[in-house]
């Protein structure tokens, strides 16, 4: 399998309702996730399995790897886990296959 590419959901307004975004599932490859955006206010909500965030290869990257736990959420802080170079570049790289991810990008 290939890996995935998930964009986040956009929420362009505070104090107005949306549509919860469709859980999409890591594949066993993984999954790239969209931080081109307002990296830094993405929401990501985990469900079914625990999810691991790679960390990122940027200058505040190289750190650790993060664990997610079904039914948790997270804001990450964009520096530490999205890669800048590389077949991952201008993402966020989870594995964890059978995990669903969701991902808001708040306002």
């Amino acid at each position: 399998m290939a890996v995935i590419k998930l964009s986040p959901t956009k929420l362009n307004e505070y104090n107005v309702s949306a549509a919860t975004p469709t859980a999409t599932t890591v594949t066993s490859d993984g999954m790239d996730l969209d931080f081109t955006g307002k990296a830094h206010r993405i929401l990501i909500m985990v469900t079914e399995a625990a999810a691991t965030i790679t960390a990122g290869n940027g200058l505040q990257g190289g750190g650790q790897a993060l664990t997610v736990s079904a039914g948790q959420s997270v804001v990450l802080d964009s520096g530490y886990y999205k890669h800048v170079s590389g077949a991952h570049k201008g993402c966020v790289y989870i594995t964890g296959a059978t995990a669903k991810i969701q991902a808001i990008e708040l306002p």
